[in-house]
């Protein structure tokens, strides 16, 4: 989260090919773990509501493995 993101659409010929996949790696710079030991929940609610992200999570530990910085 933080970032921009893109909807990719792959053609018809290399949907076929890959059944229906694509990339959607996340480039991370962080694990899920690191985040959650480094970020703190309220620090990374402050920093998207900064950027005027809204989230819905079920979970606080989401948010802190989305970190901007993760």
């Amino acid at each position: 989260m933080g970032t921009c993101s893109y909807i990719l659409i792959g053609t018809e010929k290399g949907m076929k090919e890959t059944c229906d996949s694509t990339c959607h790696g996340a480039g991370r710079a962080l694990s899920r773990a690191k985040s959650r030991r480094n970020f703190d929940y309220k620090d990374v609610l402050e920093r998207l509501e900064e950027m005027e992200i809204a989230i819905c999570v079920a979970s606080r530990k989401v948010v802190v493995e989305e970190a901007p910085k993760s």
